[in-house]
């Protein structure tokens, strides 16, 4: 299990704890470094990101980028970039949401993505084909919100200052 930690004492010394109680089963990296964040990335199947806000968000973009499928509490950013599995044959979805900020919510959309992982390996082979496709650069955010404008339509004239003076 990987999860990253906020940089708070009672965290850092829990997960010492941890690592030291189950060596070889927990492992925490204790300090961001962007080569081993996308090693971690390209090694998960899932990502956790159950966030009670989130203005943006980017690691769910990246871990989408990586064939890791997205759990998030459908907030913010991450409402608008991860689309919920159709819990089906994966037709639709690049990841799981969940609504509630509760314990219940996110052990149920854990318990959902487990279950998902093990019984329905075609549907998510196809999420993660289709999470990994995602467009998500600047030229797509501009497609769906900017529309050409015909010339002369909507043009507003130029007021110009007083005393100001035109060329003729």
């Amino acid at each position: 299990m990987w999860c990253w930690v906020p940089e708070e004492r009672q965290y850092i010394e829990a997960l010492s704890r941890l690592m030291k109680d189950f060596p070889g089963k927990v492992r925490a990296f204790l300090e961001f470094g962007a080569l081993s964040s996308r090693r971690i990335y390209a090694g998960c199947d899932a990502f956790l990101m159950p966030s009670r806000y989130e203005p943006c968000g980017i690691s769910q973009m990246i871990a989408m980028r990586y064939g890791a499928l997205p759990a998030v509490r459908a907030t913010g950013g991450l409402a608008d970039t991860v689309v919920n599995y159709d819990a089906g044959a994966g037709e639709a979805g690049t990841g799981f949401v969940f609504e509630q900020y509760t314990v219940d919510a996110l052990l149920g959309t854990l318990r959902w993505v487990i279950e998902t992982y093990h019984a329905r390996p075609e549907a998510w082979r196809r999420m993660q084909a289709r999470a990994m496709q995602q467009d998500f650069s600047w030229g797509a955010s501009a497609r769906g919100v900017c529309r050409p404008v015909p010339a002369g339509a909507g043009a507003v004239p130029r007021r110009r200052p007083p005393g100001e003076r035109t060329m003729m």
